[in-house]
């Protein structure tokens, strides 16, 4: 059963082991929540339990078209190129800005230069694959692919 833990309670830290101890997390910032470690497993693993049973048992061999197991393994694709454009283009920028200005650390110690600097092309990195993959997939329903739109 998880509990709530504040700062103020005067409960001294036990050091853990790796591998061991409970599961927590904060809400912004004020107090925890502490659930223990037999919790951990079943609530980190179960959404990932769950689209393996939906794509092994609903859906045909993973990555055929129109299945739901393709689309499982479309989303993947979709979510990890998100994630490499989205280290990878702000990196790119930011090398490519320091080779042609010569100041390579222009945001150190800057909190708003820095989100102003790298903040717009990550988040253009990362919404850039899902709105091809919509795009595609809008296009391929009115082809009369994956999502219906056929004659009968």
């Amino acid at each position: 059963v998880p509990r709530l833990r504040g700062d103020g309670d005067g409960e001294q830290r036990e050091p853990v082991t790796a591998g061991a101890g409970d599961g927590f997390f904060d809400v912004f910032g004020m107090f925890g929540v502490v659930y223990p470690r037999a919790l951990v497993a079943a609530l980190h693993f179960a959404p990932l339990l769950v689209c393996a049973l939906d794509a092994a048992l609903l859906g045909a061999p993973l990555g055929a078209a129109g299945s739901r197991g393709g689309s499982y393994a479309r989303g993947l694709g979709t979510a990890l190129s998100s994630w490499l454009y989205a280290a990878a283009l702000p990196a790119a920028l930011g090398a490519s800005r320091a080779l042609v200005t010569g100041r390579p650390l222009v945001w150190f110690g800057k909190p708003l230069v820095t989100l102003a600097l790298y903040l717009p092309p990550a988040l253009l990195a990362v919404l850039l694959p899902y709105v091809r993959q919509g795009r595609s997939s809008k296009g391929a329903s009115k082809r009369g692919g994956r999502g219906g739109g056929g004659d009968g």
